[in-house]
Formats: C-alpha cells, structure tokens, sequence
C-alpha cells in the first residue's frame, strides 16, 4: 500500500524534472514528513505538468499517469484522495492553463481510474454551477471572518492556513 510519506516519492520516479521545485519545497515546509501539507505539493505539480505540457514535453506523461493511476489503485484512503483532489482537480483548474493549454490535453494519458475521477469532477464542478446559478450558493453577506491558526486542531490544516495568511 502506497502510504502519504510514499507518495510524492512515486511521482518523483515517474516526474524526476520536478525534483527541484520538491526539493524547494521542501525547505519551505520543514516538519515532519507526516504533518507536510502535500495537496499544496500536489497543486505544485500540477502546475509543473501544465507547464510542460505548454512546452510539448510529454515524453514522461505516460508514466507520470501511470503513477497516479498507481496511487489510486494501491494507495491508502489519504493518497487515493490526494490524487483526485490534489492533483487531477488541479490540472482541470481553467485559471492554471494560462499559456494556452487545456485540460482535455491531459485525457489521452489518463488511465481507467484516473479517467473514472476526471469525469466525476467535471460532474461536480458542474453541479455547484447548476446551483449557483439557481442562487443557492450565494455567499452570506459580511467580511469573511478571520481565522486563528493556532485554534485549528488539525496539524496539516493549521499549517496551510499559515502559510495562506504568510502569502496573503
């Protein structure tokens, strides 16, 4: 079973041409190997795989799909959701192909899981615009409130809530 510490290690052997933006990571999010924020990795390598895709560098795709479809297969529950939401969610994010690249782009290299997910994000994403549009997804009038990191109990959470407001 392919664990959180394992994961970024399989697409690291499929992708070896993110290594430094992992390695750069990885100096920014210095804890424990369990307690790192990995879907802010995964969207890291989302942008990485749109923009090679943007430079028609393909040549690793079939196995860096075939390594998600690896997570997903043999992964525990966090690494099977990661790779959906952290990472396929992500390169389907119209605002990270910039350069001209579509998601779509991106289907041929899915395999039959990975292809299974893709399609049920579509279904989703499409659902709450069905519902926005319908007005049922109005945000409630006021500031949004602001959050006190260190009440969140969650180690990963609280983390990404940190750097959210480092950024910000």
């Amino acid at each position: 079973m392919i664990t959180k510490c394992d994961m970024m290690g399989v697409l690291l052997d499929a992708c070896p041409s993110f290594r430094p933006t992992w390695e750069a990571w990885l100096a920014e999010w210095a804890e424990p190997a369990d307690d790192r924020p990995l879907y802010l990795a995964l969207a890291e390598f989302a942008r990485h795989l749109i923009g090679m895709l943007e430079r028609g560098e393909a040549a690793d795709f079939p196995a860096v799909f075939g390594a998600v479809e690896r997570l997903q297969a043999e992964g525990e529950h966090y690494v099977r959701e990661a790779a959906i939401v952290g990472l396929l969610e992500d390169l389907q994010n119209l605002n990270l192909h910039a350069g001209g690249t579509e998601p779509e782009q991106f289907r041929p290299f899915l395999g039959p899981e990975s292809a299974a997910a893709w399609d049920e994000l579509y279904v989703l994403w499409h659902n709450v615009g069905v519902l926005k549009a319908a007005g049922l997804l109005e945000p409630t009038p006021g500031p949004t409130p602001m959050v006190d990191p260190t009440t969140i109990q969650d180690p990963e959470l609280r983390r990404v809530v940190q750097h959210v407001y480092r950024r910000g």
